[in-house]
């Protein structure tokens, strides 16, 4: 899971992205998507109740200075401090290299899985 452009946190969305992870799943996100702010042309604000943001991120969260890959349950979050969107200059150029770097190994999974389980409806 890849969050592109998100500007209002809600503890209910993380949780269930919580959930996703530790059964397995990927999930690449930014501190600009722990805004709780409705306003996005303003500076981001963090979640003042923020419990469901450190059970996925950790209690350390707020100092961390460069992307993190943490792994909770089965799965891992990359996450990168800064408070930019995927999209800014910031960080566009290596959150998609992430992404093609995951696509990548997506796509060798799929190859070594049995063509009659590779679709699953």
């Amino acid at each position: 899971m890849c969050l592109s452009f998100w500007d209002t946190y809600h503890a209910d969305d993380f949780r269930r992205i919580r959930r996703f992870v530790e059964q397995g799943g990927t999930v690449v996100l930014s501190a600009a998507h722990l805004n709780e702010s409705l306003q996005p042309d303003e500076a981001p604000v963090f979640p003042e109740e923020d419990e469901e943001v450190r059970l996925l991120l950790g209690d350390n969260y707020r100092s961390l200075q460069s992307k993190t890959e943490i792994c909770k349950g089965k799965g891992k979050v990359i996450y990168y401090p800064q408070v930019l969107y995927p999209s800014e200059p910031g960080i566009r150029a290596d959150y998609e290299k992430t992404l093609r770097e995951l696509a990548g190994m997506l796509v060798l999974l799929f190859g070594m899985l049995p063509k009659r389980e590779r679709f699953i409806f």
